[in-house]
């Protein structure tokens, strides 16, 4: 079975022109040696291994000195932390599945985006577990009730009906609902944020 675990980079008017909503997928049997990996990483950096929000990795937070790593002045050093964090998501143990929106150009409004994304994302998940021939469940980040909800209830409709639009897919791998956890509680959630937030980082800067 594989394990997706997802998460978004949100669209900002004058920003950042896109959504992002993009995932990692992991054999079930490989998460212990990826999660010591990472809790090695904070063992090294926090001084402690264990899950808290004081050793909690958001890539966005490295990169722009907030919250746990508000102090860390050297850019250097937050620099080889996202480059760990970047050789971690890309080991060949670990799919990646990404899905990149630009709200306008939607005919939606902006609280349907995200509804969107999913949509096309858990379609990209669908073809991904039927070319690995396996079954899948996603853990997402937990943000808010309302979102866990509605994600919950379109899977679940997705499963039985199909996604929308004429050329909609039925999906039969994906198991169970979505579950949502804090990511300060979850190694690969952490993973999987920084992999969507590098992803859109070397998407928008990449050299031309």
């Amino acid at each position: 079975m594989k394990i997706i675990y997802f998460d978004e980079v949100k669209f900002e008017a004058n920003r950042q022109p896109y959504y992002w909503l993009g995932g990692i997928a992991i054999d079930a049997e490989n998460i212990p040696s990826i999660e010591t990996q990472l809790d090695n990483l904070a063992l090294e950096y926090f001084g402690d291994r264990n899950l808290s929000r004081a050793t909690e990795f958001h890539a966005s937070d490295i990169y722009n000195r907030k919250h746990n790593f508000k102090l860390e002045k050297n850019h250097a050093k937050r620099r080889e932390l996202l480059k760990r964090l970047a050789e971690i998501a890309s080991s060949p143990e670990i799919g990646r599945i990404c899905v990149r929106i630009e709200p306008d150009k939607m005919y939606k409004s902006a609280s349907e985006i995200p509804n969107l994304a999913f949509m096309y994302f858990v379609e990209q998940v669908e073809s991904y577990l039927i070319s690995n021939d396996d079954i899948g469940i996603l853990i997402g980040d937990r943000e808010s009730n309302a979102v866990t909800s509605i994600f919950a209830e379109a899977l679940s409709r997705y499963r039985n009906e199909g996604t929308e639009y004429e050329y909609g897919k039925k999906l039969h791998k994906l198991v169970d609902t979505v579950h949502f956890t804090e990511s300060h509680l979850c190694r690969l959630l952490q993973l999987a944020d920084s992999f969507i937030w590098l992803y859109q980082f070397f998407s928008t800067y990449k050299p031309t």
